[in-house]
């Protein structure tokens, strides 16, 4: 089936990295501090006294690592959402070290689009290898429903509005 007319425009501002940034900022602020968590600190307030606000849980203790050249727009948008983590750029597994990860509470693996899910896997298995306790949040723009589900252990549906989203209904 071809792409509709609407279909094309509507994907048309994806393909911009100005938008993955802004999706990536997105998906930060929405969903990241329901799975991280967030906790309360002080700010200066405009008249001169501090205030409390609310900072992503273990803010500075978190890595944000970009995956390949096509995850790192939508990772600088959870950078932005999150500026007091540490940033990464790894196109291998193997950029991420023991020494990166020395002192973090959580790293959050940012990829633009996963189809098999192999290559995600690869990260996974080779940070809790080097840091067994570290949490572990994979945020991405497109998730093919194979690489979330196995149709012989789960029902795996998918509809309009799920597609048009990029999210799965495990249910």
């Amino acid at each position: 089936m071809l792409p509709t007319g609407a279909t094309k425009l509507l994907i048309t501002p994806m393909r911009d990295a100005t938008a993955h940034r802004r999706a990536g900022w997105s998906l930060a602020n929405e969903f990241l501090t329901d799975v991280i968590g967030f906790e309360k600190f002080l700010i200066p307030h405009v008249q001169g006294h501090n205030v409390g606000g609310y900072q992503l849980l273990h803010q500075s203790p978190t890595l944000i690592a970009a995956l390949m050249q096509g995850g790192k727009p939508m990772a600088f948008g959870v950078n932005n959402a999150f500026p007091r983590a540490m940033f990464l750029h790894a196109d291998h597994n193997e950029d991420i070290t023991s020494e990166l990860l020395k002192d973090r509470r959580s790293i959050i693996l940012v990829d633009l689009v996963t189809n098999s899910g192999k290559s995600i896997l690869q990260f996974v298995e080779h940070i809790h290898n080097l840091h067994a306790t570290i949490h572990i949040v994979i945020v991405a723009g497109v998730v093919q429903s194979q690489s979330v589900c196995s149709r012989s252990s789960i029902e795996c549906t998918t509809d309009t509005g799920n597609h048009l989203f990029n999210t799965v209904d495990l249910s």
